[in-house]
């Protein structure tokens, strides 16, 4: 009868066997108590918990590994990559003002407000983020950005004197 050699899970599934069996013996013969005493302590179920960590780790890495060495076909996953909308170094600081002024303008009124205190809250919201866009527009604007957000900037104005009107109808003129 021919002789076979044991690779794989099989292998690994020995290998730990062994392991065990080596193991608890030595854990018996490495407490401080005398061998015909039957007692557990804290610190024997802390060794015991501690190596049977270890068995399991080692056993996991060494599947794993064998499974590379066994299955080199098999794609070992990476991580993805984790990105910032393709920031480089020199628009880094430009990405950051455009979000700012996103925070800004697209911020939501909180809820709970009377007519007046919303319309204040708007018209002091439209009026920080007519600042910020001009703001990131003075220092960031190109060509390419002038007619998307000459068109932005038209659409803020207004809603800035819708929110006066707001204010006005709804606080009376202060």
């Amino acid at each position: 009868m021919p002789t076979q050699i044991l690779t794989g899970r099989p292998l690994l599934l020995l290998l730990t066997l062994l392991l065990f069996m080596l193991a608890v013996p030595l854990l018996v013969l490495a407490t401080p108590h005398p061998p015909g005493l039957l007692t557990s302590s804290n610190d024997d179920q802390y060794a015991n918990e501690e190596l049977l960590g270890v068995t399991f780790f080692r056993m996991l890495h060494l599947e794993s590994t064998m499974d590379k060495q066994v299955r080199p076909d098999r794609k070992i996953q990476t991580p993805p990559i984790r990105h910032f909308e393709g920031a480089t170094a020199k628009n880094f600081q430009e990405k950051i003002a455009h979000k700012k002024y996103h925070q800004i303008c697209d911020r939501q009124s909180p809820k709970g407000l009377s007519l007046c205190e919303e319309a204040n809250w708007k018209y002091k919201q439209a009026k920080a983020c007519l600042q910020a866009r001009e703001a990131w527009e003075a220092r960031w604007g190109r060509p390419d950005t002038q007619a998307p957000h000459g068109r932005a900037l038209k659409n803020v104005r207004a809603r800035l004197k819708n929110a006066i009107t707001d204010k006005e109808r709804l606080c009376g003129i202060e």
